[in-house]
């Protein structure tokens, strides 16, 4: 039965996926906007198949403008020169109309936000939500990840449980907390006596390769756990931890919690050497998985808390709108 729902789950968290992963593929897909050349130049690219001028424009030499030629893929490219070291603000025009890098990686932060209905904001007590960076050995580069502590927290000598949230496709760690209203929605949870404090990490899911999942679920492994538990005053058991995602999140969370499967190019385990292969009984609880919804699972399950609504485990669940994209 235990194999049954693991295998359930599976095929749950990939059915959102589908409809975009069914699609054909494009050169957009793998596009990386901008490039810093050997020598200094830098190269811009976007995907505009229909187009028929494009030019780019910002903290650019205004003496040189860049010149953009279109190749038989679609895609356009135009190389700035005179560029020296520091941050440089700039913008597509395409056809006439400015266009902010879609390839960006703050692209997902930069979209307007329109709140229909009750606002989350209450006059609760508030956590903070942090961003923070860290290195990742799995990719070998600098990465970012949001934390929601509670409030409290900063003053409090008490270890805490950590929640997991991954973003769907398409998104960033800065979905949850922008778009997803993430750390309104879990002050009021907990100012309501509906959760049980915790912390909640909310990495980078998107990694800009063919398939993502694996390298992300190896970095939460090798990079994103030790960091936080090496920066915060959380517990570091097995069980005082969960992970959840929505849609491609889902899958991430599945490739991390699955069991190591014979042939596979890694076992899926604990980290700081809590176990080497986890069994059926140890795997996933799998309940309630379902397309557009933040998937539950347990690492593998978290403590009884008599705050926790019922008398049974606690369940973890964020309500609140979805991050973008499935």
């Amino acid at each position: 039965m235990k194999r049954f729902l693991i295998l359930l789950a599976a095929v749950c968290c990939t059915l959102p996926m589908a409809a975009q992963w069914g699609r054909r593929p494009t050169p957009n897909d793998t596009l990386k906007s901008t490039r810093v050349l050997p020598d200094g130049k830098v190269l811009f690219q976007i995907y505009a198949p229909e187009a028929k001028t494009v030019s780019v424009s910002g903290d650019l030499p205004w003496n040189a403008p860049v010149k953009f030629e279109k190749a038989e893929n679609g895609v356009w490219k135009g190389v700035c020169e005179g560029l020296g070291n520091g941050v440089f603000r700039y913008s597509f025009n395409v056809d006439g109309v400015r266009v902010q890098d879609p390839k960006a990686p703050l692209s997902a932060e930069q979209s307007s936000l329109l709140t229909v209905g009750e606002s989350y904001v209450k006059d609760v007590p508030h956590g903070a939500v942090a961003q923070r960076f860290y290195f990742s050995k799995t990719l070998g580069e600098m990465r970012r990840l949001h934390v929601w502590t509670p409030a409290g927290y900063e003053k409090s000598a008490d270890k805490l449980p950590v929640l997991y949230l991954i973003h769907g496709g398409g998104d960033n760690d800065a979905s949850w907390p922008g778009v997803g209203a993430a750390g309104w929605i879990l002050d009021n949870l907990l100012a309501a006596g509906k959760m049980v404090p915790m912390i909640v990490v909310m990495p980078n899911g998107t990694i800009n390769v063919p398939n993502e999942v694996p390298p992300f679920a190896e970095d939460m492994f090798t990079s994103i756990i030790p960091f936080v538990e090496a920066n915060y005053n959380v517990k570091t058991d097995a069980g005082s931890r969960a992970v959840a995602g929505l849609s491609m999140g889902g899958m991430e969370t599945m490739e991390v919690l699955l069991p190591a499967r014979p042939g596979s190019r890694r076992g899926i385990r604990p980290p700081q050497g809590q176990g080497e292969r986890r069994d059926d009984e140890q795997a996933v609880q799998a309940p309630g998985v379902h397309p557009g919804r933040s998937h539950r699972h347990r690492l593998p399950e978290l403590q009884e808390h008599p705050r926790a609504a019922g008398q049974g485990r606690p369940q973890v669940r964020v309500h609140g709108k979805r991050p973008g994209r499935p």
